[in-house]
């Protein structure tokens, strides 16, 4: 599904959320496999590239269940 993306001088607002473009250099060969790979999954270069990301984040982010943001009321104030 692709979003509605309103340039703002290098940054977009992806459905009301600030995003970063970012761009890279893939080698032939990476940029063949990785397409091969989406076509399979019927997946665009955006879609993959976001899986890939997301994928990283979550494995490399570690909550910590102490963090007094997460035990913040709504209000800005420790439950």
């Amino acid at each position: 599904m692709q979003r509605a993306f309103e340039s703002l001088g290098g940054i977009h607002a992806v459905e009301g959320v600030m995003a970063k473009v970012v761009q890279t250099d893939l080698e032939e060969e990476e940029y063949r496999l990785f397409k091969e790979l989406l076509e399979k999954q019927r997946l665009s270069i955006r879609e993959g590239l976001r899986l890939a990301i997301d994928k990283m984040v979550k494995e490399e982010v570690r909550v910590d269940p102490k963090d007094p943001f997460l035990s913040a009321s709504r209000w800005g104030r420790a439950a």
